[in-house]
């Protein structure tokens, strides 16, 4: 709430303390910088969204199915924060952002649907490993949020996403 009073450009380490109430030693002992902080923010509500994905039943649903569902459920959680938010932690200075990264929590969950839906028989596109489909869908994602970002949040991000996934999986992983 306070990031969208202020607003980014304008939020100072010196303000963040204030609101705070802690030093300004007292931050950097925690965090580098505010955008540290805010990846501490999001890692706290990524255990929630956790919890909703268990609380979830995939078991039913047909590969694609599965995943137009995490990214809609994903992007849900994605919205809660508000575009100020969004449009700060999606950026490049954000390492948690590389694709590559062995932390990347949504290709876990990515690369975890893909595998179980081999292990009960869905053969992958030839020359395509799990990981290289991971990776498709997570660049798709982050061009969804880029764009609703841009547009200042004016459209309805989850159901853009289901709409979008439920079109792009016929190519990515064909039935």
């Amino acid at each position: 709430k306070f990031l969208e009073k202020v607003g980014y450009e304008k939020l100072s380490i010196r303000k963040i303390c204030v609101e705070a109430d802690i030093s300004v030693g007292k931050f950097y002992t925690y965090f580098k910088n505010k955008h540290e902080l805010l990846s501490h923010f999001y890692n706290i509500a990524l255990k929630d969204f956790d919890q909703k994905l268990k609380s979830e039943d995939f078991s039913n649903l047909s590969l694609h199915e599965k995943i137009t569902e995490f990214y809609g459920i994903y992007m849900e959680f994605t919205q809660s924060f508000g575009v100020e938010f969004v449009m700060h932690y999606f950026d490049s200075q954000n390492e948690e952002m590389d694709i590559h990264s062995n932390n990347n929590h949504i290709m876990m969950v990515t690369d975890q649907f893909i595998t179980e839906a081999i292990q009960k028989g869905y053969i992958l596109p030839e020359g395509r490993s799990v990981h290289e489909i991971s990776i498709d869908l997570c660049m798709i994602v982050k061009g969804i949020i880029f764009t609703w970002v841009a547009e200042r949040g004016r459209f309805d991000l989850p159901a853009v996403t289901r709409d979008m996934y439920k079109r792009a999986l016929v190519g990515i992983l064909p039935a």
